[in-house]
């Protein structure tokens, strides 16, 4: 799992996001590679107004990633508690 904690966008913040995104593209069999995004530039991520730009950018390249890898997530922090609490049933 990589987690990673971003209030916005930004220099740094696009090579943590380019990390997070080619993280969820790995495959390996028996193996799920969760990336976990907290902060407030989740919801940005998540917002479907964002028709072009980075963060358009970012989510259609995330869920490339999870369509071409299934047993890969990538969650925010209601996402993993949510995910760890499936694991536990």
């Amino acid at each position: 799992m990589e987690h990673k904690h971003m209030k916005e966008s930004g220099g740094g913040q696009g090579k943590q996001m380019s990390e997070i995104i080619n993280f969820i593209s790995y495959k390996d069999n028996g193996v799920f590679y969760v990336s976990f995004l907290d902060g407030v530039y989740f919801n940005v991520i998540a917002d479907e107004s964002f028709t072009s730009g980075k963060p358009f950018e970012q989510r259609r390249s995330i869920i490339q990633n999870l369509t071409n890898n299934k047993q890969n997530y990538f969650v925010n922090t209601n996402g993993f508690i949510e995910l760890i609490n499936s694991l536990l049933k």
